[in-house]
């Protein structure tokens, strides 16, 4: 077959092709042909459509006419009520045929045919159409066509409102009746156009009745309505109003005025479109007409444009697809066929070849042979790969399978041979298969000897053996049985053992050595014989209780604490405590359980013998971590329960005595002390001065012991407590220093403080504590030394921490016996108790030092030697506090610069003042220090102003025999302590704070209220205040206090806590409850100095307390700290003054304020005009500023200032404020004058 000459060319294929495109474009022209006619339908349906809104338009504004011509004729109807003036009429203007007036105000124009005649129906006329002009107003204002509105009467009289008055041939027109309808068919109707001045004029109007022709009218502008129309209606399009004559009011062109629902339905845009709709009840109709070409034209355009974007569309597709089709099928195939039948021998002329369309058959015939190889050489390769996989999968499985028994039989033979069980198979005969190395063992015989044979071809023992197995072929079951066998309990287990069909094919044995489990068992059941002894026969209960709360185990102590004879094992716990024990012990089980605890105890009150039970209980967990049961140990409590209350009562007695002996005994050291103090204001001789001192002294003593043995009692029973702060141990070793020196100087000792120059000043802890401690080390050392000197010193214990410090007290005194050293911290002792003993003291001192020392978290010790001294000593941990140097730099005169300086500041060494002078001139520094004191004239070159001025401070040692210039940049520093004190210092001054003298504490002119059942502290305690200058008012009793507060109104209250009829505590509460207007500062005087009545006093409200025997001195910080007015109350010393030191003239005096003071009470109570409380507070200042009531004057000055200010009382509070003042005073000295 000739390749060349089979495919024929692609004639067929491209003729195909253009017969369809043929068909798509003629399918293309008949549905462009369709859509131009739909469209016709469509845009004439939106003609008319907008026809019927025109016309709907038009509809509204002949209804806005109608409207009109309605309110018109309804004002003609009104009853006229206005004022008409007749000289309008008297001014119209008469001309030949007709009479004009034009209204004033715009109000409108009265026009008429003939001579005007003045009578009453022409006034009536007249004032009638008047009353038309609002309506005419608002006709013009909404009707914006319409130029003019016209009322004509029958008479040819006219009133007439138009837009524009200028051109009065509108008027004559209307005269003569052109814009008149014609009413004879209809009353309502329009005119015919009328030309007036080049304008195009119609009228629609409406009669009032069918008698008359008395009509209004409304006059259109054509123009504008014209206009109008040409606005709203559609492009290339014509719209006009036809009146009932069918004539054309706005123009000259003829329209169709056949109604459009009448026209043809089948092309009805033929010959134009013409749309007209005839209405009676209107006066004028609307008319639409537009061309069929400006129809047409549009939608010609748009059918064209759409008919060749389609053309185009379907030609470009049939192009495209032609083109891929030869492209991506036709050529590709035919070079395919052409290479599959000349396979290796395809002419390169093939790449270029386009395929015929003829190539089908061929290509079919090629496709199936070659395919048909191909499969059949896919089918045979596949196949001998499959072969291949599987005959070497067969042999490895068959290699793991071999491997895997060898294995299996291996592990399986090891495993059984390192069991020491004794195992063994037997055929269904009774014949050994196999056995492992045990039962091999057992036997004595090897394993080849067994298998084949019966047992008692091997051995002729253990026939109970045989029989077993024999029973177990009867039974087919597995069967456990204990058999002894050699002196050995074995658990024997038997069991057949079946094929895949479940038949019979043998039977295998185990054989366990159980001896020791059973011997093991055997101790157990006795341990646990000896363990329920044991418990039955304990000395404390012991009940086991289910979950559920029922009594699993129960001994014999429990029944006996109990009081139940004869419990039942399984009861419930209910039936053997109290309702109350038991829900007690109900919520244990529950708080055990919830919270997951251990252990819980609790207390019970039982009757009976056993009055106080203690319960320990625990909650069992099984390995699931499940609550499994509780155990209860009971234990009798009864006795240390009585114990402990009856050591409870003594401990309350105890603190009761303390409490008791601390107010009996301070209350007559407090008289004592006061009366002391009130004997030596009076003046003494000598050898009465020296009587007063001792029993000064002894007093003091009595004192001091006392408050030893209250803070023994207070340590002893843990009521003592930490109170941490940041302190500075400069100051604290100061303060010591102060109360022991003069002691010291008494006895001729010299005291003398060291701390190391590493040792930081500023530290955390309980300062009182630790000053306690150390004074008390320090009394005792004063104490038993008679000569040399104290020490106390402070330094590192420890090296390498900063806070771990060692605090040391050496004497040089008698010392102590080493048989005395054990003792001596014990309470009540001392180094020497005999009879002889030179030392005073009750043996507290060193007791309270090893509590406060353990306290503090130390230990107490010593080192002594008798007849040479002792040295007390202890560690302590104090933390530093953080240094506050900053930013300091320091030239240092001297050799070596202690770690304490270096550590935070940058620090210069310099020796030689000439280098000094020229450092400090070059460079600027902030403190200078002097390392040694300097010669003299070295120290008057530094204390001169040329050095002086260049730093801020100057420090030198203090040394006695020194002299030194006058400097304040000059500070002189003790030498012990010297460079923490330099420290300390400059603290203070880069905070800011200037070191001065501390002012005296002033309470002088302060009203103080004192109230004690005790006269003599009652006088004891004013005498102090008195010495102060203070003014007091006693009181023995508090019964009355509210109301004296009320009218005293004092500073400070000092009340003693226990008094007969009301004590402070319950004083304090009311005043706090009945007078919180007044919160006076409250002060406790107690002699109770436990920790409980202090806490008592300031939760009852009190501000503050103080333990008696007070002193001057506290006395006075105390009430000094609740001063809140500067200006004092009364100023006893400037009235004696002024009456030259006379105390009975005084009292006269002050007795007439008093009176005076109640008549200015009284004045204010009374209405007074704002001059006459000018005038009264004017007389009460002077009289009060001239007797020293200072607080009433400076009242009275300020109401007296606000009123010539103001000339008015603003401020009522001021008036007020004069009348409390007025009523203190009064109350004052009511009571003064009547203690006097």
């Amino acid at each position: 077959m000739d390749f060349e000459q089979e495919f024929v060319p692609l004639k067929k294929y491209r003729r195909a092709i253009a017969v369809t495109l043929s068909v798509a474009m003629l399918l293309a022209g008949i549905l462009c042909l369709h859509l131009y006619h739909i469209k016709l339908e469509r845009s004439y349906d939106e003609r008319v459509a907008h026809f019927q809104r025109l016309s709907g338009q038009v509809d509204r504004a002949m209804s806005a006419a109608e409207s009109v011509f309605q309110s018109v004729f309804i004002s003609l109807e009104q009853p006229l009520s206005y004022h008409f003036d007749p000289f309008i009429m008297a001014t119209l203007d008469q001309r030949a045929d007709y009479y004009y007036r034009k209204l004033p105000h715009g109000a409108g124009e009265v026009i008429g045919q003939g001579l005007f005649l003045q009578s009453a129906q022409a006034t009536s006329q007249w004032q009638q159409v008047m009353a038309l002009g609002p309506a005419f107003n608002t006709a013009l204002a909404l009707i914006q066509s319409v130029d003019a509105v016209a009322y004509i009467k029958d008479n040819g009289f006219a009133f007439v409102k138009r837009r524009e008055s200028n051109d009065s041939r509108l008027l004559t027109a209307i005269l003569d009746g052109k814009l008149s309808p014609d009413f004879t068919k209809k009353s309502y109707n329009s005119s015919n156009k009328v030309e007036v001045n080049g304008q195009t004029y119609f009228s629609i109007g409406q009669r009032r009745s069918s008698t008359s022709n008395e009509h209004v009218i409304l006059i259109y502008n054509a123009e504008k309505v014209a206009t109008w129309l040409n606005k709203v209606i559609l492009a290339d399009s014509q719209a006009t109003l036809i009146n009932k004559s069918n004539v054309n009011l706005l123009s000259e062109k003829i329209f169709n005025l056949e109604p459009f629902n009448e026209m043809t339905l089948l092309a009805p845009w033929i010959g134009g479109v013409h749309l007209f709709n005839k209405k009676d009840t209107r006066p004028i109709d609307l008319a639409f007409k537009q061309s069929e070409r400006a129809f047409r034209t549009p939608i010609l355009y748009e059918i064209a444009l759409e008919l060749l974007f389609l053309t185009g569309f379907i030609i470009a597709t049939f192009l495209a697809v032609t083109w891929l089709s030869g492209r991506i099928f036709i050529r590709p195939v035919s070079h395919f066929v052409r290479y599959l039948i000349l396979q290796e021998h395809t002419p390169k002329t093939t790449f270029d070849y386009v395929i015929p369309i003829d190539w089908q058959p061929w290509f079919a015939q090629i496709k199936r042979v070659v395919m048909q190889k191909q499969a059949l050489l896919e089918q045979l390769k596949q196949h001998n790969l499959v072969l291949d996989e599987q005959v070497q999968e067969q042999k490895k499985a068959l290699a793991r399978s071999l491997d895997v028994k060898e294995r299996q039989a291996s592990l399986l033979n090891t495993m059984l041979d390192n069991i020491p069980d004794l195992i063994y198979f037997k055929n269904i005969d009774g014949s050994f298969i196999g056995c492992n190395a045990a039962f091999e063992a057992f036997l004595h015989v090897k394993r080849e000897e067994i298998v084949g044979r019966e047992l008692h071809e091997v051995t002729s023992r253990f026939s109970e053996l045989t029989a077993l197995e024999q029973y177990m072929r009867l039974q087919q079951r597995p069967l456990t049985q204990t058999l002894v066998m050699d002196d050995k309990s074995y658990m024997l287990t038997l069991a057949p053992f079946y094929n895949e069909q479940d038949r019979l094919i043998g039977s295998f044995g185990v054989a366990r050595d159980v001896t020791e489990q059973q011997q093991t068992m055997k101790s157990l059941q006795t341990s646990e014989e000896n363990f329920k002894a044991a418990m039955e026969y304990a000395p404390n209960g012991v009940i086991l209780a289910s979950i559920d709360r029922n009594v699993l185990v129960l001994n014999k102590a429990a029944k006996r604490y109990l009081a139940v004879e004869t419990p039942i094992v399984g009861s419930h716990l209910s039936a053997l405590f109290a309702e109350e024990s038991y829900q007690s012990l109900v919520e244990t089980f529950d708080r055990l359980v919830t919270h997951d605890q251990k252990m819980a105890e609790l207390t019970l009150a039982q009757g009976g013998h056993y009055s106080w039970l203690q319960l320990s209980v625990s909650l069992v967990w099984d390995k699931q971590r499940k609550p499994k049961y509780f155990v209860i140990h009971i234990q009798n409590i009864t006795q240390l329960t009585r114990a402990k209350l009856d050591a409870e009562r003594a401990t309350l007695a105890k603190s009761r005595f303390i409490a008791n002996m601390s107010h009996e005994i301070r209350t007559p050291i407090n008289v004592v002390l006061g009366l002391i103090d009130i004997i030596q204001e009076q003046g003494l001789n000598d050898s009465q001065t020296v009587y007063m001192g001792q029993v000064t002294y002894a007093a003091q003593q009595l004192l001091n012991m006392l408050n030893s043995i209250l803070e023994f009692a207070k340590v002893e029973s843990n009521q003592d407590s930490l109170v941490t702060r940041e302190f500075n141990l400069i100051g604290l070793l100061d303060d010591c220093t102060r109360l022991i020196k003069p002691l010291c100087n008494q006895k001729g000792l010299v005291l003398v403080n060291q701390i190391g120059n590493s040792v930081l000043p500023k530290r955390i802890g309980d300062m009182n504590k630790l000053k306690l401690v150390l004074i008390n080390l320090l009394n005792n050392a004063v104490k038993y030394s008679e000569s040399g000197c104290i020490t106390l010193s402070v330094s590192k214990a420890d090296s390498q921490r900063e806070d771990h410090l060692c605090f040391s007290v050496s004497d040089t005194g008698v010392g102590i016996k080493e048989q005395n050293q054990e003792r001596l911290f014990d309470a009540f002792t001392q180094g020497d108790d005999s009879l002889s003993r030179k030392h005073e003291g009750i043996g507290l001192g060193l007791a309270i030092v090893k509590q406060e020392v353990a306290l503090l978290g130390g230990e107490i010790k010593l080192r002594s030697e008798y007849g040479k001294g002792s040295q007390f000593y202890f560690d302590l941990l104090l933390p530093k506090a953080e240094p506050n140097l900053g930013d300091v730099k320091i030239l240092w005169m001297g050799s070596t610069v202690p770690p304490l300086l270096l550590d935070d500041v940058h620090t210069v060494i310099e020796s030689d003042i000439t280098q000094i002078t020229s450092i400090l001139k070059g460079q600027t520094f902030d403190y200078l220090i002097c390392e040694e004191m300097p010669e003299p004239q070295v120290m008057e070159i530094l204390v001169s102003n040329e050095v002086a001025n260049l730093v801020q401070r100057i420090y030198v040692p203090h040394s006695l025999h020194a002299f030194v210039q006058q400097n304040e940049r000059v500070v002189r520093l003790s030498q012990d302590g010297y460079i923490q004190r330099i420290r300390n210092d400059i603290e203070t001054h880069r905070q800011g704070l200037v070191k001065a003298t501390a002012q005296p504490v002033k309470i002088a002119g302060m009203l103080c209220l004192v109230i004690d059942d005790n006269e003599l502290n009652l006088d004891i305690t004013a005498n102090l205040l008195n010495q102060e200058a203070a003014n007091v008012v006693k009181y023995q009793s508090a019964k009355d206090i509210v109301l004296l507060v009320k009218q005293l109104q004092p500073d400070v209250i000092l009340m003693d806590v226990h008094m007969p009829e009301l004590d402070g505590y319950a004083a304090t509460r009311l005043l706090r409850e009945q007078v919180p207007e007044l919160p006076v500062a409250i002060i406790a005087l107690t002699a109770n100095e436990q920790a409980q009545e202090i806490d008592q006093a300031i939760m009852h409200g009190m501000d503050n307390y103080l333990i008696k025997p007070v002193s001057r001195e506290l006395l006075t910080q105390t009430v000094a700290q609740y001063t809140k007015s500067q200006v004092s109350f009364f100023d006893r010393t400037f009235a004696l003054k002024q009456v030259m030191g006379k105390e009975a003239f005084l009292l006269t005096l002050l007795q007439k304020f008093a009176k005076l003071c109640l008549g200015y009470i009284q004045q204010l109570d009374e209405p007074q005009s704002v001059n006459d409380v000018g005038l009264l507070a004017h007389s009460v200042k002077g009289a009060a500023a001239g007797l020293g009531f200072n607080r009433l004057a400076e009242a009275a000055k300020l109401l007296e200032l606000h009123i010539k200010q103001t000339n008015e009382i603003k401020e009522q509070a001021l008036v007020t404020n004069l009348k409390l003042k007025l009523q203190q005073t009064e109350s004052y000295l009511a009571i003064e004058c009547q203690g006097d």
